[in-house]
């Protein structure tokens, strides 16, 4: 192995030699500056991106966010000017998360980062990026209102091209709400409003809006009386608030399942609004007074009174009535009697109140209507074979239409368990929706092409560089100057003076003249001599 490398060596060393020192010098400067340009490159590309993680209200604001990211060590940038601190992007996530426990807010998504897009963005990822911009814009209009202190928004929004699918679909957003004072009815629905003018696709009936502390705000109310929920009858907003409380807790029920991606339910309460008491009193007898129980109040009355005529004297008139009183003698008599009985030992009195809004599960109803999103990508349905017959187009037009699928009767059990209403009074239906990915095309970003026509440049100037370095220089080999004297002598031999024609200008003449006009400082120089050597 060393004699190999001893042998390659020596012909590198051979195919080196055969430049002069110039074309070395070419060659290496050239190699550096390649080098360096590669490392610079590498330098710029593998350089971290810095997003803007918060925008500081003043310099104490900056100095907590700072110091928490440096405790926990994430590297940071800051601008004074802006008051800004930046994170590298792969920790941006990591550090809201950071910032938000400790009660600090982040900046939202921007509007330039929803719009921001590349040759591999889909419709469905744009859909996706303005979902996040418009939840960071809704928090932050709602955190502008008085009595709002914080607020979370989470939005769902759907868009359906089927007209006859639309009306069971829609955008869909939850609101929790972190109040400095107590939110009445007609400011939840102002809310309401606000997020159904900024949501597209969204109704009143799809807001739901809650308290941090559990208190339900707006659920959906979609009736008005001149526009006002506050002018609703009480007993109408009450039955309302309980029919989507229940159907709010049917619908995440289902959802945490899996099996569906989207629920809704329709609950209609029968409600008894008369107010009713009855009072109950109940009597008990110690041992031994049986005799005497159970009567409350009893009166007896007794009374006697008369004339007394006195009969004939003798045997004549022996009856009862009879005495010796004289004939024709009378006298007056009378008696009265009242006895009060009022016994009773033991009393238990019960007193059951029945308020007005008691729910009748016997005549009320429940309706609801679950949706499984089914997704065919072009790629994937083409291997499996479903696009042997038809086009991609025409596949999604065959599939557009929701289908309605069999559902676990298991779903009715629950349902009628959970909220007391009877099974016959119940209905579900199940549909499966279809949602279609065309084929994503591999295109790249425009950095990547950037990158390869870069580097394509630098191998390019690298090999013409090399290329014309290697080219070997022709050395033309010049006639040494000959000098006065040896050129005198030479045409001296060959010629006399003398014998030059004055008339016509011979080849010797034009020689001397061309020389003459060439050199006029050496035909000094010779003219100098011959003074002062004189003429040989």
């Amino acid at each position: 192995m060393p004699e190999r490398v001893r042998v390659v060596w020596n012909r590198f060393l051979e195919f080196w030699n055969r430049y002069n020192r110039r074309q070395k010098t070419i060659v290496i400067s050239s190699l550096a500056t390649t080098i360096i340009a590669l490392i610079i490159l590498a330098v710029i590309l593998s350089r971290p991106q810095y997003n803007v993680l918060k925008t500081c209200a003043n310099y104490n604001e900056m100095s907590q966010v700072t110091t928490l990211l440096a405790d926990n060590g994430y590297p940071y940038t800051t601008n004074d000017t802006s008051l800004t601190v930046s994170v590298r992007q792969q920790d941006i996530t990591a550090a809201k998360m950071l910032l938000a426990s400790s009660e600090i807010t982040v900046d939202g998504y921007s509007f330039e980062d929803a719009m921001n897009s590349s040759f591999s963005t889909t419709e469905s990822d744009r859909q996706k990026m303005y979902q996040n911009y418009l939840k960071y814009q809704l928090e932050d209009d709602l955190e502008n209102l008085d009595k709002v202190e914080s607020a979370q928004v989470t939005l769902n929004l759907q868009q359906s091209t089927n007209s006859l699918f639309a009306s069971t679909s829609g955008s869909s957003v939850g609101v929790i709400l972190r109040t400095s004072g107590e939110m009445d009815e007609a400011e939840a629905e102002n809310i309401a409003y606000l997020l159904k003018d900024a949501v597209p696709n969204l109704a009143l009936k799809d807001i739901t809006i809650m308290s941090t502390t559990g208190e339900s705000l707006y659920t959906g109310s979609t009736s008005s009386v001149s526009g006002s929920v506050s002018s609703l009858n009480k007993q109408l907003k009450y039955a309302e608030t309980m029919q989507n409380t229940t159907a709010n807790a049917i619908r995440n029920t289902v959802l945490s399942t899996g099996l569906y991606n989207d629920v809704k339910v329709i609950v209609h309460y029968d409600i008894n609004w008369s107010e009713m008491q009855k009072v109950a009193h109940e009597y008990t007898l110690p041992d031994g007074a049986e005799e005497n129980g159970f009567l409350t109040e009893s009166y007896e009355e007794k009374s006697s009174g008369g004339t007394v005529v006195g009969g004939t004297p003798g045997t004549e008139s022996n009856n009862e009535d009879t005495d010796y009183e004289i004939q024709d003698s009378s006298s007056n008599t009378s008696s009265y009697n009242l006895n009060h009985y009022w016994y009773v030992s033991n009393e238990l009195v019960t007193t059951e109140t029945t308020s007005p809004g008691a729910i009748i599960q016997d005549s009320s109803t429940l309706s609801a209507v679950f949706t499984k999103v089914v997704i065919y990508n072009e790629d994937d349905a083409e291997a499996l074979g479903y696009l042997e017959d038809l086009t991609w187009e025409e596949f999604k037009a065959q599939n557009a239409d929701p289908v309605q699928i069999p559902f676990d009767q298991e779903w009715l059990n629950n349902i009628s368990n959970g909220t007391g209403i009877p099974l016959n009074n119940i209905s579900i239906v199940a549909y499966e929706q279809h949602m279609f990915y065309d084929h994503e095309s591999s295109a790249r970003s425009i950095t990547w092409y950037l990158q390869i026509i870069l580097a394509i440049a630098i191998l390019g100037l690298l090999a013409y560089v090399i290329l014309r370095s290697a080219k070997p220089i022709a050395v033309e080999e010049t006639e040494p100057e000959l000098s006065v004297e040896q050129m005198l002598a030479t045409t001296k031999e060959t010629q006399s003076v003398e014998d030059i024609d004055l008339q016509e200008k011979s080849e010797v003449r034009k020689a001397i003249e061309k020389f003459v006009d060439e050199n006029p400082e050496a035909v000094a120089l010779l003219l100098r001599n011959w003074l002062d050597d004189g003429w040989d």
